[in-house]
């Protein structure tokens, strides 16, 4: 759901997950793999976070995985933790972390 785009040294992270952005651990895990790897890269001297949906940055967090763990029905391996881990790395980073959370489409 992430796609990375890296140009002259500013990597942007564009989440899209139709139809309203809404943001699942999985989802959250994912962030953070794409925060590790650019922490790595030396061609990234900044990160923008992004939304791929026309309105939304991130409507919400998906229901479903909150609704599942508060059930005890959770599956995969990605669970609430995610956020942590997803929140710690954007801290720890060394690269500037900024959100676009208005940006113009086109």
């Amino acid at each position: 759901m992430w796609a990375c785009d890296l140009r002259e040294g500013i990597a942007v992270l564009t989440y899209t997950r139709p139809p309203e952005n809404v943001l699942g651990f999985a989802d959250l895990a994912e962030l953070d793999q794409a925060l590790q790897s650019l922490a790595d890269d030396e061609r990234a001297r900044l990160i923008v976070l992004t939304g791929g949906i026309p309105g939304y940055f991130v409507a919400h967090a998906d229901l479903a995985d909150v609704g599942a763990l508060v059930h005890g029905t959770q599956t995969g391996p990605a669970g609430p933790d995610a956020w942590q881990r997803a929140l710690g790395r954007i801290s720890a980073i060394p690269q500037p972390v900024i959100a676009a959370i208005n940006r113009q489409q086109g």
